[in-house]
């Protein structure tokens, strides 16, 4: 339980600094380094443990060596060792850098920047967590924790997809804007802001996005960011929904509950 626990830490963590990490183009020094190196040695060190801990089939605990191996090869362990690999523990031992000596934008950088891509892996860990929260259920199991419970997730769920996608939007327009014209970091001259004041002005134009149609005081600029525009409103559309169902099912859930103790 406690391993679990670090480990949705940790999944918690990936889910919210890689995404911005790919998109701001930031690179992890002092304190965040660090994080990183243990972070890195923590779940090799998950990997070595899951060749050894068995699994549940139909209720019952298969403790098999040869079969726990062949069920984690088969699951999760190529998930984990793309995340290994593809970490910045990795490249850095490397060598590999996002800027060339001119510290100007290049091939290379935009490659690297599409290899970062594969460490996006990463946030499907937290899927695993599906397994935490079952156990939590088994210690804490109430009608209204399960209701808080569900709550909170579907919050965070609607922030992480809020957060993922203004992501997505500096990423694309910082990474293509010279190649397919201009682009609405440079339209709206925030180029020079700061990471953190460009990283608002994106997630103001996801959550508008997402819940409304904008304001249209940022608007793409090249087809691209059009591309990127129509598949975040769709995804708006999906999520917005989905949380108002959400939403009226805890509450006929609660109130199912208050009913039964009269």
């Amino acid at each position: 339980m406690i391993w679990d626990s670090i480990s949705l830490f940790f999944i918690l963590y990936d889910l919210v600094v890689i995404p911005f990490q790919i998109g701001f183009n930031v690179e992890m020094i002092g304190f965040f380094k660090t994080f990183e190196i243990i972070e890195w040695v923590f779940f090799i060190t998950d990997i070595v443990l899951n060749f050894r801990t068995g699994f549940m089939v139909d209720g019952i605990l298969i403790e098999n060596n040869k079969l726990i191996i062949m069920n984690y090869l088969k699951s999760w362990f190529l998930i984990d060792l793309v995340s290994i690999l593809t970490g910045d523990v990795m490249l850095n031992l490397f060598n590999i850098r996002e800027w060339d000596s001119d510290n100007h934008k290049s091939n290379t950088f935009r490659l690297i920047r599409f290899v970062r891509f594969i460490r996006f892996v990463r946030v499907l860990r937290a899927f695993r967590l599906k397994r935490l929260f079952y156990k939590m259920e088994d210690l804490f199991y109430s009608n209204v924790y399960n209701t808080i419970k569900s709550l909170v997730a579907l919050l965070f769920y609607i922030a992480f997809i809020a957060h993922l996608s203004a992501c997505l939007w500096h990423f694309v327009a910082d990474t293509f804007g010279d190649e397919f014209g201009d682009s609405w970091i440079f339209e709206n001259g925030i180029e020079s802001y700061t990471r953190s004041e460009r990283y608002i002005i994106s997630i103001f134009w996801a959550v508008t996005t997402m819940l409304t149609v904008g304001y249209g005081d940022i608007t793409p600029k090249n087809s691209l960011e059009r591309l990127v525009n129509i598949c975040i409103m769709l995804m708006g559309c999906g999520v917005f929904a989905y949380s108002m169902n959400k939403i009226g099912m805890l509450v006929q859930s609660l109130n199912a509950g208050a009913n039964e103790k009269r």
